[in-house]
């Protein structure tokens, strides 16, 4: 009988960790805008020179905005208006382990941790550390991306 009993909890956590998931996928299908952006890089050379970039999505322009779309059969669309100019790109995504993996498109492949995924909140970071290719310098990237469901 706890044999059984034992089983039928294993199963449950399965089917529930299983569940969380297949959440994530769905909830992430439809239309985000971007509410607020950090970001830092840092770049050092072989001569030790060290070149260090921050932002936030407050020192854009007052006409800066950014939007995805994810489909159902994993495609991304991204929007970027800025200046008056439109950027606009398709990709693959894929969510898996509580990350969300965009497939090599502009950029090549990416991996974002979700640190929240709800109902209308998403909340992304992304962090490498290591070298840029054919360039002798070491290379640090953060960013925060908060967005909203529209």
């Amino acid at each position: 009988m706890k044999f059984f009993a034992m089983v039928l909890c294993i199963a449950t956590l399965g089917m529930i960790t299983t569940s969380c998931s297949k959440d994530d996928e769905d909830l992430i299908v439809g239309e985000w805008k971007l509410a607020y952006l950090t970001s830092t890089s840092v770049e050092i050379d072989d001569n030790g020179s060290i070149y260090r970039l921050t932002g936030t999505s407050d020192e854009y322009p007052d006409d800066f905005e950014e939007k995805m779309k994810f489909t159902k059969d994993g495609i991304v669309y991204t929007w970027a208006y800025m200046n008056g100019e439109v950027h606009e790109n398709q990709d693959r995504y894929v969510v898996r382990d509580g990350y969300l993996v965009f497939g090599g498109g502009i950029g090549g492949v990416k991996k974002f941790q979700i640190e929240k995924l709800v109902k209308k909140e998403l909340i992304l970071s992304y962090n490498y550390d290591g070298e840029i290719p054919d360039h002798d310098a070491n290379y640090l990237e953060r960013l925060w991306m908060e967005f909203k469901k529209i």
